[in-house]
């Protein structure tokens, strides 16, 4: 009894709190001074009764609405307070907001490459020989667009073939697994294949899907098997998430086999792991540009991941062309850019971050003779020191 009655005071001095008729938080508690009047004919339909009006003053209290007044002398109209009401958790269905979108990293580095290509398409599209419509990697329309993608291993290398075979692209890939069967339930593939051996590779065509798997690295690959296979300048986007390096030498550049297997307009993404030591990334492009020359391909974008570096590029030109406009060497702006600012901080050196901290300990005395001087008269005088910056003065 006592616990109850310690909670109907509680009540009570609640009900005082809010009751002041200006406040926002005002609620008034009907029942509230009939329990406290007669606290001592207390029947359970007075308890009941108590916390329906607690429940109903909370609902009342939910109900009332801070207005914001939004209207300036200036302006001839002004926004509506409705729209700007102070919400509680009392509130309909309309008071919980959709929560935000949770985006695969995958995802997201597939729409990076393509707003990237987009952009600097529609910034640059005039230097080159071909439009944005050519390149296939941009169109909402099933091209039927042939895309090569260097394993079936890493998570984004899967939802990369997923998202190609949903579009009904063609798709080759490597695995270093014998067992075909997790891929295909993997990848959902409506018909089987029967494996076939081709140069000594087994592989495993799904026509129906357009999907054809190799049982080979993809780092194993050469000029010989994109012949064989009639994948010269064929494929319309190719990501590479092993970093392929088997360079092929040809009269006009040299390139690695994925960049001789990328037709003109073609989109390559590339990873690489960062190299230590590497603070400005100016080791690692200066591989991909050995890789990728700017003679034939253009970077078009680049970032740098937690555990990696990524590149986009498109390729101008075809490797059977002779480069007559391009620049041969890439600039590396970031690189650059990072040298100045080192070189910078260590000949450019600052005066006052330089001289920073000098002359403590004399400034220090120079303290303490000011109070003696000011206690004692009488004392002799000392020269003063020069201050360490009237050296600079011309």
């Amino acid at each position: 009894m006592r616990s109850f009655r310690r909670s109907i005071n509680h009540v009570h001095a609640f009900s005082r709190y809010y009751q002041h008729p200006g406040s926002r938080r005002h609620c008034q508690f009907v029942a509230n001074s009939n329990i406290h009047q007669n606290s001592g004919n207390i029947t359970k339909s007075h308890v009941k009764k108590s916390r329906k009006d607690l429940v109903g003053s909370a609902v009342g209290l939910s109900n009332y609405r801070t207005k914001y007044s939004l209207e300036d002398s200036h302006e001839d109209s002004s926004i509506s307070n409705s729209a700007y009401q102070f919400q509680t958790i009392f509130d309909s269905a309309s008071a919980v907001t959709e929560s935000p979108k949770v985006t695969p990293f995958s995802e997201q580095t597939f729409e990076w490459i393509v707003d990237s290509v987009e952009k600097h398409m529609d910034t640059e599209g005039d230097s080159y020989s071909f439009h944005k419509a050519n390149v296939k990697l941009l169109s909402d329309e099933e091209q039927h667009a042939k895309a090569l993608v260097s394993c079936t291993a890493q998570l984004l290398s899967q939802w990369l073939i997923t998202r190609m075979l949903s579009q009904h692209h063609f798709v080759h890939s490597f695995t270093k697994s014998d067992d075909f069967e997790p891929l295909e339930n993997l990848f959902k593939l409506s018909s089987a294949a029967q494996p076939t051996t081709r140069g000594g590779i087994t592989t495993m065509d799904y026509k129906a899907n357009n999907l054809r798997i190799e049982q080979m690295e993809a780092t194993a690959i050469d000029e010989e098997w994109a012949r064989n296979r009639g994948y010269h300048e064929y494929f319309d986007v190719i990501f590479d998430g092993q970093t392929v390096d088997n360079v092929v030498f040809d009269e006009y550049v040299n390139t690695t086999i994925y960049g001789q297997c990328l037709k003109k307009g073609g989109v390559l993404y590339v990873s690489d792991k960062k190299m230590a030591g590497d603070i400005a990334g100016s080791k690692l492009r200066y591989k991909m540009s050995g890789l990728y020359p700017n003679s034939h391909f253009q970077l078009v974008a680049e970032r740098d991941t937690a555990w990696d570096t990524q590149f986009v590029f498109l390729k101008a030109l075809s490797c059977s062309e002779r480069n007559v406009h391009r620049e041969c060497d890439r600039e590396d702006e970031w690189g650059d850019g990072h040298l100045r600012y080192v070189q910078s901080a260590i000949w450019e050196k600052s005066k006052v971050r330089e001289n920073a901290g000098r002359d403590v300990s004399q400034g220090l005395d120079r303290v303490a003779n000011a109070f003696e001087n000011y206690a004692n008269p009488h004392r002799k005088q000392e020269a003063r020191e020069l201050p360490w910056f009237s050296s600079l003065k011309g």
